[in-house]
């Protein structure tokens, strides 16, 4: 949101629990976190998830899981957009798991953003809606896959159905709907992790 004062305050407090672990390599899977620690921490190692499960291989049970499944579009998250190797990751892994989809005409560097980007939601509710809007309507299929949790919501409130990539992975009995959470149950579930670091850090 542009409060660079707060964001080092973070920033700081993540680098010394990633110094108090030992830790020289972050594995994510969300995109704006691969960019902040990328850009703000080069001396640290950043792997995207996708491109570690195209290295270690997917489960068994996701190979070609989906290839009964109706075709879906492919929305690349905006953050990542000169992220080359993680288009092509993702994609990759799409393959593997068999499931129809077609692009964007504005995809990979040229992707559009979903309407959540900068905390535009709260800032400014009504342009987040309607860029929202504007971008699931880009396709005919009415399901959007994307490898970003903010964007996939943003296809819902969109109008169209957002599906996450690491459902369509990991989770057998996923329905193609992603149950919807509130404010209060994100931030538990943030809550819930960090108490899993301080437990990492408690044992190192």
């Amino acid at each position: 949101m542009g409060d660079m004062e707060q964001f080092k305050i973070y920033h700081s407090q993540l680098e010394r629990d990633l110094d108090t672990m030992g830790a020289t390599t972050v594995v994510t899977a969300c995109e704006n976190c691969f960019m902040s620690i990328k850009t703000y921490a080069p001396h640290i190692k950043i792997v995207s998830l996708y491109s570690l499960l195209v290295e270690i291989g997917l489960p068994e049970s996701a190979k070609e899981r989906h290839k009964n499944t109706l075709k879906m579009a492919l929305h690349d998250p905006c953050p990542t957009r000169y992220e080359k190797k993680i288009h092509h990751d993702v994609r990759t892994l799409l393959a593997q798991i068999g499931l129809p989809y077609e692009e964007f005409k504005q995809n990979r560097e040229k992707t559009l953003c979903c309407g959540s980007g900068g905390m535009l939601e709260l800032t400014n509710s009504a342009l987040a809606h309607e860029q929202m809007r504007t971008r699931a309507s880009q396709t005919e299929c009415e399901s959007i896959v994307s490898y970003c949790q903010s964007c996939a919501e943003s296809m819902n409130k969109g109008g169209k159905n957002g599906v996450h990539l690491l459902d369509l992975i990991f989770n057998p009995t996923f329905e193609m709907k992603q149950k919807e959470q509130g404010t209060l149950k994100k931030w538990y579930n943030r809550f819930s992790a960090r108490q899993m670091i301080s437990a990492l850090k408690d044992n190192t």
